[in-house]
């Protein structure tokens, strides 16, 4: 994964008033450049790996367009929504009434929903047969949504500037509803932590069969959490030059990385304390 694209964002946890065991969580409050197709440097497209709480059952977030290097947020959409009982906080309630009125006038963004980190990068390096999401909006100006779509483990925001002159800057607030029972739960699911010792960012799968894989990427000098149900899952990783994926069961009494084997002369998995 690209790091010039990858803006993961750090979780700033904010609680409001709970009622029946739900909390607002600030998860993301941040602008996201996209240039217009003539600048000469950066990226008509731009997308931001967003790590959601455990717990969560729905979520709001503003999309408010500026120029470049203009934002100035009137407030925070956490404060805005705190003022409304979190019980009628439900999938669907209209909460247009909190757009950023006229941030920049005539301003238009595509943006899309990912569940999945390979989508996202195909998005990004404009591989537009490839990548599909979980959810488009085309010629969007600012705007303020409440839903309970495209929730996983991976979750992103992707932003695309058809602008051939105009830069925007994007600034995206995401605040999670979440279900503190729920969130219970969830703790008790088993963490899997896989480390990047290499030079370049690493895609690879897991799965709970060894059948139904789901994509993940690991940025360079990076290591991901990712929690699932079962003690033991399976790992494949893909290799090039027609070798055959590696593949392994792993379980959660040590950590892992991937490395490149001088032996096999493959891409390959450690296991280590």
């Amino acid at each position: 994964m690209k790091a010039v694209a990858s803006l993961i964002a750090c979780l700033f946890i904010l609680i409001s008033g709970s009622s029946n065991a739900q909390k607002l969580i600030e998860v993301l409050n941040k602008p996201v450049t996209v240039n217009g197709h003539i600048t000469m440097d950066g990226y008509t497209r731009n997308f931001v790996d967003i790590r959601l709480p455990r717990g969560i059952v729905a979520y709001a977030y503003r999309i408010s367009l500026y120029k470049i290097d203009g934002v100035k947020m009137p407030d925070r959409l956490i404060e805005l929504l705190s003022a409304v009982p979190i019980a009628e906080l439900k999938a669907g309630l209209d909460i247009s009434k909190y757009v950023v009125t006229n941030p920049i006038k005539g301003g238009e963004v595509d943006y899309f929903i990912f569940t999945k980190a390979s989508e996202a990068d195909h998005f990004f390096n404009k591989e537009d047969e490839i990548w599909k999401g979980c959810k488009s909006f085309l010629n969007s100006a600012s705007t303020c949504v409440l839903s309970d779509e495209c929730l996983g483990s991976q979750f992103f925001f992707g932003f695309r500037n058809n602008s051939g002159a105009k830069g925007l800057d994007v600034n995206l607030e995401l605040v999670a509803i979440v279900d503190e029972d729920q969130a219970l739960i969830n703790q008790s699911m088993s963490a899997y932590e896989i480390k990047n010792s290499l030079t370049a960012d690493m895609a690879f799968q897991l799965s709970t069969d060894g059948k139904n894989w789901t994509d993940y990427t690991v940025p360079t000098g990076s290591s991901g959490t990712y929690n699932y149900n079962e003690s033991t899952i399976y790992f494949k990783i893909n290799n090039a030059g027609g070798t055959p994926p590696t593949q392994y069961k792993i379980n959660t009494t040590q950590k892992y990385k991937i490395y490149y084997n001088d032996t096999k002369k493959r891409l390959d998995l450690m296991g280590y304390k």
